[in-house]
């Protein structure tokens, strides 16, 4: 009877390591998965950032006057043409059952942001570009947008009798958060929206804070800017004054949840999110300063 009693003590023991291992070894590997995720898409988005606004060799592209186009529409040479003054647009805190420009449906409370730039072409002018794309030229204070079937509009030169200039692809890319917690993006291919591509499982928020910045002199006769994080720029002018962009990611595990419910509050962008569950969950922000928008400056001074 001892040794009986004895051996299911020790079987129970037994049982409570491995399952106590199993956990924690369950619990790594899930923390794993939501900091791979968060270095992946902390990464895409501040290198997207980074480049919003560049469409080549073009100076001086703003134009205070244009009319920042609907980020849905298929749009015309006209609308893209005022696009180029809006590199940065977006959609702030999705309604329940809104659905991203026909497509998917999106996450209530979460935010979308959309980027707008050029890419490089391996091929030139004179070669057959693809009929429905848009493309840029761009030399100094000129540019031409065309589409490839009209490859004999791209005439810019660099100078008289010099090669032509490059012709890049006028890009402009969706970032989201759908109703089923994946991050996607929707690239504008062809002169329409293709389909999403999934980044991401596992995002539970997305926010953005927008980075106003009207610029003003110092004492030293230097340019400075005092950066302002808005909830979502509400004037055409504020959408031209962007010099950051401050996002939030709030990921959790997709593995198998496991042990007792635990409550867990986070405070980020204004809001406060509360989670009662038994699954592993941080939050994740960065900061991107938009090079290609924000003027030269000596000194860049944020708000907290």
């Amino acid at each position: 009877m001892v040794a009986a009693t004895l051996g299911v003590f020790l079987v129970l023991s037994v049982v409570a390591v491995v399952m106590n291992a199993s956990q924690v070894s369950s619990r790594i590997e899930q923390t794993g998965e939501i900091f791979e995720n968060a270095q992946y898409l902390t990464r895409l988005l501040k290198r997207e950032l980074n480049l919003a606004g560049f469409y080549g060799d073009l100076d001086d592209w703003l134009n205070a006057g244009a009319k920042k186009p609907d980020i849905c529409f298929e749009m015309d040479f006209g609308d893209i043409a005022n696009a180029l003054s809006y590199p940065i647009d977006g959609i702030n805190t999705a309604a329940a059952g809104e659905r991203l420009c026909g497509g998917d449906l999106l996450l209530p409370g979460s935010d979308v942001l959309l980027l707008r730039r050029s890419l490089p072409t391996t091929r030139s002018p004179t070669s057959r570009l693809k009929p429905k794309q848009h493309y840029i030229q761009t030399v100094l204070d000129r540019f031409i947008l065309s589409q490839g079937a009209n490859a004999a509009n791209f005439s810019l030169r660099w100078g008289l009798n010099s090669e032509l200039a490059p012709v890049r692809v006028w890009q402009q890319t969706l970032y989201y958060l759908s109703a089923d917690n994946v991050f996607k993006r929707r690239r504008f291919l062809k002169g329409r929206y293709a389909s999403s591509e999934p980044l991401a499982e596992g995002v539970d928020d997305f926010q953005l804070e927008y980075g106003i910045g009207p610029s003003s002199q110092g004492t030293d006769g230097s340019q400075q800017i005092k950066t302002k994080f808005v909830e979502f720029p509400v004037t055409e002018l504020q959408w031209q004054q962007l010099v950051a962009i401050r996002f939030y990611l709030l990921l959790s595990s997709t593995g198998q949840p496991f042990g007792d419910d635990t409550h867990k509050v986070f405070h980020y962008a204004g809001k406060t999110t509360e989670i009662v569950d038994n699954k592993q969950h941080d939050l994740f922000s960065g900061i991107s300063r938009l090079k290609n928008i924000a003027p030269k400056i000596v000194e860049f001074d944020i708000e907290i």
